[in-house]
């Protein structure tokens, strides 16, 4: 899976089908994004508010939240009120 911004492929999600939640929604993003996940381990804010989370890894969140939503996996809600 190719996991930077603009690279996105729609298929590869799809077998999970629509995201309902946060949490799952989180999780799949960290699945995506493990050199995030590994930066967030290290800097301890894994489990921190998106605030304490690089700018980076809240650039990728919201192109990936957007990215989802164009194609249908998540709501545009989800999208609107998920916070990483």
């Amino acid at each position: 899976m190719r996991k930077e911004l603009g690279f996105f492929d729609p298929s590869e999600y799809a077998a999970y089908g629509v995201i309902t939640s946060q949490r799952k929604l989180r999780k799949r993003f960290w699945r995506a994004h493990p050199e995030l996940e590994l930066e967030a381990r290290k800097a301890k804010v894994f489990s921190k508010r998106q605030n304490f989370h690089s700018a980076d890894a809240r650039c990728r969140w919201v192109e990936w939240l957007n990215e989802l939503a164009t194609v249908g996996l998540i709501t545009d809600g989800l999208a609107d009120s998920a916070i990483l």
